[in-house]
């Protein structure tokens, strides 16, 4: 688990799957919208926080409000044996009987797809996967509560 103050900025946002928000993000950041401290710099920005909301709310709050999923995930991840030690993956078989029978997709895909940090040979840290989810989150969450806990793999 990592606070949300202390995640990475993501390195760039779009892909495949968000053509809309990359388009959207080379036009606000040029060239360097791939660039973890030009993201990092803008992040905050209105400019910024309207197309992240715009482009990723109505994917990320089908099944909820993402602080609550995030919230209970990461909370039911503490009770569960290897990811409260932070193992990198838990025996299938534990996690299924501790992950309730009736779950949001959005849910049990913070469990079951954690997002993953990476940690570069200069030390800095940076998202494996993930960085949409946790981008839009830390939006919602780390001006009110910096020290939100959130979970997170990282890279072997």
């Amino acid at each position: 688990m990592i606070e949300v103050q202390n995640l990475p900025y993501p390195q760039g946002l779009g892909k495949d799957e968000y053509p809309s928000l990359k388009s959207r993000m080379q036009h606000l950041l040029g060239n360097t919208w791939s660039n973890q401290d030009v993201n990092k710099n803008a992040f905050w920005t209105l400019e910024y926080q309207t197309i992240l909301h715009e482009e990723l709310s109505a994917g990320f709050d089908r099944a909820g409000r993402i602080e609550d999923i995030v919230r209970d995930a990461t909370e039911l991840a503490q009770t569960v044996a290897g990811f409260a030690q932070g193992a990198a993956s838990v025996d299938e078989s534990v996690f299924n009987s501790a992950v309730p029978a009736k779950t949001s997709n959005a849910y049990e895909l913070w469990l079951r797809d954690t997002p993953i940090l990476g940690t570069g040979s200069d030390g800095t840290t940076f998202f494996v996967d993930g960085r949409h989810r946790t981008s839009y989150l830390r939006s919602f969450v780390q001006q009110r509560d910096p020290s939100f806990p959130v979970l997170v793999r990282f890279a072997d």
